[in-house]
């Protein structure tokens, strides 16, 4: 339903299919003679945050049910999974999918309680909210929302000189994937400027450790995934290490978003 362009006052019209896919802009055939529900900018924002193919954290089964699980890593990179099976049952681990020597495993409760106190020192301090980056200038949304109708002119123009003969197959190919590189690139920037960090709800928090507390399961994962990149080391012969001198924490590898 999120993904209608009807939501943003836009008209669309395609072949009946059985297989439901989202809509594109070959779909889309005009104004809507309503009052749009969103601004297009912000419907397009929320396309291509249900598109995204990275959005799913888990692409064999439900939702993940763990705080880290396919967050924290292995030294081989891989996501560690929770494991209850076995010796495990009654005190599930965070285990390395991959078999051989060299892979870790770390008790889940305690892992994801050290993650739950990383967090909260971390968003307390007083420069939290220079972790969200600062755009570099203003956006010009509505010049883009005019540019991008522009666009879709230009598409118009294209389509109906290539129907009467004016240029040839190759020439409305290479405009018309010209043009709409150029139109991916306009909702690229719109998105962007539509997007909200997941920090934001725990920055300026008078408390954020309720704060935190009050996240969906979904909402935590996305602050660790925006914050920082969690390795696990292993643990060694011998005694074994308390599971924080196990962590290794670096910057996130995502870009962080502009409130």
């Amino acid at each position: 339903m999120l993904l209608r362009p009807r939501n943003a006052g836009l008209m669309v019209h395609r072949e009946t299919t059985r297989v439901r896919k989202p809509y594109s802009d070959n779909d889309i055939v005009g104004t809507a003679p309503w009052a749009p529900v969103l601004d297009e900018e912000v419907w397009r924002s929320v396309v291509a945050k249900l598109t995204d193919p990275d959005r799913r954290t888990n692409h064999t089964g439900p939702a993940p049910r763990w705080l880290g699980s396919g967050i924290y890593k292995c030294p081989c990179g891989s996501g560690m999974r929770v494991h209850k099976a076995g010796d495990h049952a009654d005190r599930p681990v965070y285990r390395c999918q991959e078999t051989g020597r060299g892979h870790v495993s770390v008790p889940a409760a305690e892992m994801d309680d050290l993650t739950r106190r990383l967090v909260i020192e971390r968003m307390s301090r007083a420069d939290a909210a220079d972790l969200i980056a600062t755009p570099a200038g203003a956006v010009d949304v509505a010049g883009l929302r005019a540019e991008l109708a522009t666009c879709r002119a230009r598409l118009d123009e294209i389509a109906e000189d290539y129907e009467e003969d004016r240029i040839t197959r190759s020439q409305f190919l290479t405009r018309t994937d010209k043009r709409r590189a150029k139109m991916t690139e306009i909702e690229a920037q719109l998105a962007q400027a539509t997007e909200v960090s997941p920090l934001a709800p725990l920055i300026g928090a008078d408390d954020v450790a309720a704060a935190w507390d009050d996240l969906t399961l979904g909402q935590q994962r996305a602050v660790i995934k925006a914050l920082v990149t969690i390795t696990i080391e292993p643990a060694g012969r011998g005694r074994r290490p308390a599971v924080r001198d196990r962590v290794s924490v670096g910057p996130s590898v995502q870009p962080a978003k502009a409130a």
